[in-house]
């Protein structure tokens, strides 16, 4: 009711030299535009946010300067969730804009790069690159990511999604329990991206914790629930982390179809809900099974790069390297990112007792994935279990 109170004294405030640019200085153009912006107003109420915005920007082009049309139509675009060109429509202009509208704009805008940084990248080399962004463009490049209590509760939330998606799991972890002793009630999303660190962390129970609320409130999330499976799994509630897993796909039809195609079309969060209940009974000590549900969906999509290493690590658990390292390399050749597939193909040369590749294998891994809490437990492994014997045996196969 206030914007179109707004609209309505928009007159009074409208500049004279803009009036006369555009045409509307006379009492006709001035009712019309008047009109216009009351219309604008109403349907942005109603939430009809493209009409309004094709009304701001027809009068925007016959006053382009003009400063309440700009206004309302930047806050538009953020309705809409253009938040980049928002962004950068108001550093065109942000004397207009309240603090608090700088602070939506702002907060949309990394909200915005965060999802972003959430996706696989291109290439390796890209990995955490548009994650950064994000953080940079919450710290002005410095990247420090330091808690700010004067600062609302969004960017709080916003900084747990950041902080795992680089991989910094401690600070994610810690900057969650400092939430939570605070008394502070956290959004799903940010309980999904604290639970994801406190997994990696190897705190499943505190992982369960925050995930199980998230999972209840995000039930179309199939990552979040994927994770809960998994955390269930290493507090070693192996029939938990089934149930979980077989409800959800039994939930999901595998090719559903809507009455308008003639098509179906695959379920992808049937696909990610069976082919991780196969891998959540590999390692409850049922690879056998695992392989009965693995080998028939592989065949059906044989250039799927994710299938083809968890099948490889299932042969990998029956001790068939060889076909193991078929799988492995198969998905690598498919997916050069697939980091499973890179930590099967370790795991089985060494297996083979071929150490050389494997260490270039490793090497490489440690170089691309420094702080990714999977190759930090393969080479904790690598030493723990190889040690001095698998150096001596690189060493005299280079010699």
């Amino acid at each position: 009711m206030a914007s179109s109170l707004a609209a309505a004294l928009i007159l009074a405030i409208f500049l004279p030299g803009e009036l006369a640019a555009a045409g509307l200085d006379d009492a006709q153009g001035g009712s019309r535009y008047a009109a216009e912006m009351t219309r604008a107003a109403a349907l942005s109420d109603q939430k009809r946010w493209v009409d309004a915005l094709s009304i701001y920007e027809r009068l925007q082009t016959e006053a382009p300067q003009e400063p309440d049309v700009y206004h309302r139509r930047v806050m538009t675009l953020a309705d809409l969730g253009s938040a980049s060109l928002a962004w950068s429509l108001y550093q065109a202009r942000p004397e207009l804009f309240s603090d608090a509208e700088r602070a939506r704009l702002s907060a949309d805008r990394i909200a915005r790069l965060t999802v972003w940084g959430g996706f696989r990248p291109l290439d390796e080399p890209r990995r955490l690159q548009d994650m950064q962004r994000a953080a940079d463009a919450r710290t002005s490049g410095s990247g420090a990511l330091e808690p700010d209590p004067s600062a609302p509760l969004r960017q709080g939330f916003d900084d747990l999604v950041i902080l795992n998606g680089l991989e910094r799991h401690q600070e994610t972890a810690s900057r969650y329990r400092q939430m939570r002793a605070d008394g502070i009630d956290i959004p799903p999303y940010a309980l999904a991206a604290a639970g994801d660190s406190l997994l990696a962390l190897q705190q499943p129970e505190a992982s369960i914790e925050a995930l199980e609320d998230a999972a209840a409130a995000l039930p179309d999330d199939i990552d979040t629930q994927v994770v809960l499976a998994y955390a269930y799994l290493e507090s070693e509630r192996h029939a938990d982390a089934l149930r979980h897993l077989q409800k959800i796909a039994a939930n999901e039809t595998a090719w559903p179809k809507t009455d308008d195609v003639r098509v179906a079309y695959q379920n992808w969060n049937r696909y990610s809900a069976d082919s991780n209940l196969a891998m959540i009974r590999a390692y409850s000590e049922d690879p056998a099974g695992a392989q009965a549900m693995l080998a028939p969906m592989t065949r059906l999509a044989p250039s799927n790069p994710d299938l083809q290493a968890k099948l490889g690590i299932v042969l990998l658990k029956r001790g068939w390297e060889d076909q193991a390292l078929e799988r492995f390399d198969v998905a690598h050749t498919q997916d050069p990112r697939n980091l499973e597939a890179r930590i099967g193909q370790v795991n089985a040369l060494v297996a083979q007792q071929r150490i050389d590749r494997a260490a270039a294998v490793r090497g490489a891994l440690l170089e691309t994935y420094p702080d990714n809490v999977h190759v930090q437990r393969l080479d904790r492994h690598w030493r723990a279990r190889s040690g001095a014997q698998v150096e001596i045996a690189a060493a005299r196969g280079r010699s």
